[in-house]
């Protein structure tokens, strides 16, 4: 699964979404103390970890 969501942002987001029972994706986000206003730039940081 996690090879999966490395390739496929929108199943990466759909995971998040069930995970947090929330839809759409946030206007800005905190990673490694840092804020991020971009999707892409966030899911790239974020995919690393997987």
């Amino acid at each position: 699964m996690q090879d999966h969501l490395k390739d496929e942002p929108k199943n990466f987001w759909s995971f998040i979404h069930r995970k947090n029972n929330t839809t759409g994706i946030p206007n800005n986000m905190i990673y490694n103390d840092e804020s991020i206003n971009d999707p892409e730039d966030f899911y790239q940081r974020c995919s690393s970890r997987l």
